[in-house]
């Protein structure tokens, strides 16, 4: 929940209590307001509303017509405390003091009201995401760059396992408090984005979220709890944005978001992989930390750590897997031809029973820049703008093979390619679209670093948009195949 100093309105008009009743009035009409406080000197001493005034003689003074009981709410007050306050003494506006008692602000039921309307996590008292989104999209209309904290409780399981769900919504609540004090009304958003996991958008530039980001990460790990023992709490942070110095052209504010916080969290991820952080099992996350929910593993035989991520996966009973077989991209006849293999296998059926899927192959006319010759071509050996094609290309050739698993009345589409780097050097290539059913249409995005000039990372990244969706026309495909 949200504190009254975050959402209070700071242009507040008030009145002395040697001051006309005429001057008064003019102050009400004039900011269409209902009430004014009384201040003598900066404190608080009493308040005068419209009906204080009626029948009253202008020249009349203030102090004999104000209400001494004047009734106020600390700024540290949450906004659910001060709209208590308010009901109880039946006011349509608050001031707001300090700790000294001084007017620093004020407070109406539309604000109280506009504020409990949006919904927040009753443990940790922070909005949910659609709160953050709505704010960041706000900033990116108003051509304010973001940048995206994606924020991790390391080990999480661990402190529900071994000491139980009620101090593991302590360290939950610990986490979520901090994040507050450590964050800016003016530049941050802080919000509970799911199980362990925080998010904060803010207006600060990369490097000083960078900063900021490294510095959440210090203060959690000083947190001790009695009833966590000496177990340490600990966050892993992503980071995406803030980096853009010139103001975007044709722009889709939501998309733009989504991205952002898609790769704040791969980059959460990766940083786990990196600094060898444990899930609650006591396995190393490694790669298969990208495929931990999914019952699909994505396979390429060009990434030495995949295998890793197969031997994770194909552990778990049932269900299935779609290889990454092949991709290539030649010169053929006058054109480009983009060849995708795809290879369906039994999750722990090793080689055998496993479903060759026709490659998905698709042409795109040819570009002076590439060379004669029938040669491989890799995304290095054309120009900028045929590199954005035969990328294009490689994943359209990928949803033609996977849509040869989907029943008639279900589609997939990808709309969207972008490559960025990532904090540590690295090229990230996302995807981002939609997987339709009879129910209605729900988006999709997947992602997978580039490896040179290597092509199949647009295959990679494909699959790992679309595994969670094809798990159950994959166990139907490999049980009729058991069947024949």
């Amino acid at each position: 929940m949200r504190m009254v100093s975050e959402i209070m309105q700071t242009d507040v008009a008030w009145v002395n209590p040697n001051h006309k009743v005429r001057s008064a009035i003019i102050l009400l009409k004039g900011h269409n307001v209902s009430s004014l406080p009384v201040l003598e000197g900066r404190q608080l001493v009493g308040s005068l509303h419209a009906r204080n005034l009626l029948g009253i003689g202008d020249r009349v003074s203030v102090s004999d017509v104000m209400e001494r009981d004047a009734v106020a709410v600390p700024m540290t007050s949450t906004v659910r405390e001060a709209a208590e306050v308010m009901m109880l003494s039946w006011r349509e506006r608050l001031p707001v003091v300090n700790e000294e008692g001084d007017l620093v602000g004020f407070i109406s039921h539309q604000d109280l009201l506009s504020e409990l309307r949006r919904p927040s996590d009753p443990l940790t008292e922070l909005p949910w995401s659609d709160t953050m989104r709505e704010w960041a999209i706000e900033q990116l209309h108003a051509s304010h760059e973001i940048t995206i904290i994606f924020i991790d409780v390391n080990d999480f399981g661990l402190f529900n396992k071994r000491f139980g769900h009620v101090v593991g919504d302590m360290v939950l609540q610990n986490v979520a408090n901090l994040l507050r004090d450590l964050s800016d009304k003016e530049t941050d958003l802080v919000c509970r984005y799911g199980g362990d996991e925080f998010c904060i958008a803010t207006l600060r530039h990369a490097t000083e979220a960078s900063i900021f980001a490294d510095r959440i990460e210090r203060e959690v790990a000083s947190l001790r709890l009695v009833e966590t023992d000496s177990t340490r709490i600990s966050v892993t942070t992503g980071l995406r944005g803030g980096r853009r110095t010139r103001e975007r052209e044709t722009i889709h504010y939501a998309a733009t978001l989504n991205d952002l916080i898609n790769l704040a969290s791969r980059d959460c991820i990766l940083r786990k992989q990196q600094e060898g952080v444990f899930d609650e099992s006591g396995e190393d996350l490694g790669e298969a930390s990208k495929v931990k929910s999914p019952t699909l593993a994505v396979v390429s035989e060009t990434n030495p750590s995949s295998a890793e991520a197969e031997k994770a996966l194909s552990s778990r009973e049932g269900g299935g897997k779609i290889e990454l077989t092949d991709v290539q991209a030649q010169r053929s006849n006058g054109n480009i031809l983009v060849q995708v293999g795809l290879r369906v296998l039994p999750r722990n059926g090793g080689n055998n029973g496993g479903i060759n899927l026709s490659a998905g192959s698709l042409m795109l006319e040819p570009v002076e820049e590439i060379d004669e010759g029938g040669e491989p071509l890799t995304a290095s050996e054309t120009h900028a703008g045929s590199e954005v094609e035969l990328r294009k290309l490689v994943v359209d050739a990928t949803v033609t093979a996977l849509k040869k698993l989907l029943p008639p009345d279900y589609d997939l589409n990808i709309l969207e390619v972008i490559v960025n780097g990532t904090a540590d050097g690295r090229d990230l290539v996302t995807v981002h679209g939609y997987f339709t059913t009879p129910e209605g249409r729900r988006p999709i995005s997947g992602s997978a670093f580039l490896q040179g000039s290597d092509v199949r990372p647009m295959a990679a990244a494909t699959l790992s948009a679309i595994n969670r969706q094809m798990e159950p026309f994959l166990a139907r495909l490999l049980e009729g195949e058991k069947g024949k």
